[in-house]
């Protein structure tokens, strides 16, 4: 079951359609190991707000969790 989900890979769109300043200033926050709720209050929105960035950053990172998320857009230059 959990090979074909890794073989069922999502589409990652990063290339045409690059992180928002938004979804950078989040993940760079998701990065120093800040939670939802944490982000929400120092960028003044709702914690589903971020959740929904959240989601749309793990899409455009082909990547499944926070930490893979952090570690890839290290990797890419994204944030340091």
């Amino acid at each position: 079951m959990e090979t074909e989900k890794r073989q069922q890979k999502k589409y990652c769109y990063l290339e045409e359609k690059p992180l928002s300043e938004r979804e950078k200033q989040i993940i760079k926050h998701i990065s120093e190991g800040k939670s939802n709720t944490k982000i929400a209050k120092i960028l003044g929105i709702s914690k589903n707000t971020v959740k929904l960035y959240t989601i749309k950053i793990y899409e455009k990172l082909c990547v499944e969790d926070r930490v893979q998320a952090a570690v890839k857009a290290v990797k890419m230059g994204i944030i340091e």
